[in-house]
């Protein structure tokens, strides 16, 4: 164990510093608004942060957004698709193969033709280079609470190599998970290895999350933690983000509070929850965190608030920011969804019609000086409540080792096993060979870590195979681990150290 950790601290700076990855832009290009005719299709907005300074373009799409949406582009910053909860649209906005009934049931019904229902019930995320996850809610109206909300997590895949490219959705409304959910608040950030997604949803009338993890081989439900306040059935109109570093959860609205956690990246842990009243009276609430994770600003219908999480007392640091100045309709627009962008600004819609967005322009600045601008862009079209819900896309994994991959090479280690998998030579320089005691029991990969958990390499194994070699010329000095598995099993597992070249 102890020559274990001596060896992470000699390659543990070199590897983290050698694996820095590129900034992927799959959340530079947002689609939003609706017609002024009410019509299923129509106008919109497209907001492409692949410009500097951001181009606004009015769009002819098939579909109108009222709340929920969702935005995904390639790692060079190209629009793949977006929704809106209901269907799915290609980059040449026509609705997308598959895509249809994406939410059947009362939302198809009553608010498909409208927009769709909930606010942030919807997120998409990446899997592998062609495939997409569509994680989101169903819902149905539940007389004990006389309202509606969401009663199963779903998932849809969408493969972008299907459609002559334009994309396809080869399977939809999977079932993941059954419970009642709030109209909202669906997050999800990636796991501490920089490859893995956590989710984390919500238990309606509840202090409960739920946590699902999506990984190498799909979509997972993890486990439920109750932590914190119980929220009241009044869960609506609110907004839940993770801090552009990961370390906290915030969950706000008018009638629950604004509730920030610490959370781990790790093991999807939430811990040391405190609640912050935001003060005035307010029936919509935004919330959103600064680029250097320190600053959160607090919308609440026509007041703006920052709170600095790294204050001894977050409460006490409550600054007021600015009062919306109440120009009429069409620019009418109060404060209320956030949503931090790839140019390092916060966007605010409103919480009715408004054809702008407000903006702040240094949210690393502390007070005044965040340069809170109201009306600041103007839309070529007119905006609901809708804001795109994104995760954080270059998080890319900590710099320090998770438990699990210590667990791992120590139990690959201790445990004796009648398949047996080693690597030679090892240490290795340019290459090295996997090895097997018998037939590899079925087609299967070999994975490679490197000290932070982030998958840095593979090798497909063919099932009878009994060695396979890997060219790892270029590939930084450090403690790397491998893992050989299958779809249904792991074989083995064990660490590789990698010398200069």
């Amino acid at each position: 164990m102890k020559k274990i950790q001596l060896l992470l601290l000699l390659f543990f700076l070199s590897s983290i510093f050698s694996n820095t990855q590129a900034q992927e832009k799959r959340g530079n290009i947002w689609v939003i608004g609706y017609d002024v005719d009410l019509t299923p299709e129509g106008a919109g907005t497209k907001l492409d942060f692949n410009h500097i300074p951001l181009e606004v373009s009015f769009v002819e799409k098939p579909m109108w957004f009222a709340s929920s949406s969702v935005s995904m582009c390639d790692k060079e910053g190209n629009l793949l698709f977006y929704s809106n909860g209901c269907y799915v649209a290609d980059s040449t906005h026509q609705l997308m193969p598959g895509s249809e009934s994406l939410s059947p049931g009362i939302v198809e019904d009553d608010y498909c033709p409208y927009g769709g229902l909930q606010v942030q019930g919807l997120i998409a995320l990446p899997h592998f280079d062609n495939l997409y996850y569509l994680v989101g809610y169903q819902s149905e109206i539940l007389f004990e609470f006389s309202s509606i909300k969401g009663t199963s997590i779903t998932y849809s895949i969408i493969d972008m190599n299907a459609n002559n490219g334009l994309g396809e959705m080869v399977e939809k409304n999977n079932i993941i998970l059954e419970d009642t959910f709030p109209r909202g608040y669906l997050q999800a950030i990636q796991h501490a290895n920089g490859r893995d997604w956590w989710i984390i949803a919500p238990k309606a009338v509840s202090n409960c999350y739920h946590k699902l993890l999506l990984d190498s081989t799909g979509l997972h439900y993890v486990e439920k933690q109750c932590i914190g306040n119980v929220w009241n059935e009044q869960d609506w109109t609110g907004q839940a983000t993770f801090s552009p570093n990961g370390s906290k959860y915030i969950r706000f609205n008018a009638y629950n509070g604004l509730n920030i956690f610490d959370f781990d990246r790790c093991n999807g842990e939430l811990s040391n929850h405190i609640q912050v009243q935001i003060p005035g009276e307010y029936s919509s609430g935004g919330v959103g965190v600064s680029p250097n994770s320190r600053y959160l600003y607090a919308s609440a219908n026509d007041s703006l608030f920052q709170l600095d999480l790294q204050a001894p007392d977050i409460q006490e640091s409550l600054i007021f920011i600015e009062a919306y100045d109440g120009q009429p309709f069409p620019y009418y627009g109060r404060f209320y969804l956030q949503q931090l962008a790839p140019d390092g600004k916060i966007y605010i819609g409103g919480t009715g019609s408004h054809k702008h967005l407000h903006i702040i322009h240094q949210p690393d600045s502390a007070g005044l000086a965040c340069n809170f601008e109201q009306h600041g862009l103007p839309l070529p079209s007119f905006n609901y409540v809708s804001m795109p819900n994104l995760p954080h896309f270059n998080m890319g994994p900590t710099e320090e080792l998770c438990d699990w991959v210590l667990n791992d090479t120590r139990e690959a280690e201790t445990t004796p096993s009648p398949f047996t998998v080693s690597v030679f030579p090892n240490p290795a320089a340019t290459h090295f060979t996997v090895s097997f005691s018998g037939p590899f029991p079925e087609d299967g990969l070999l994975l490679l870590y490197n000290a932070l958990g982030g998958e840095y390499g593979r090798l497909a194994i063919s099932s009878g195979e009994r060695e396979a070699s890997l060219d790892i010329s270029g590939w930084p000095a450090g403690v790397y681990y491998y893992e050989a598995c299958t779809a249904t099993q792991r074989v083995g597992a064990g660490k590789l150290l990698i010398l200069d070249q």
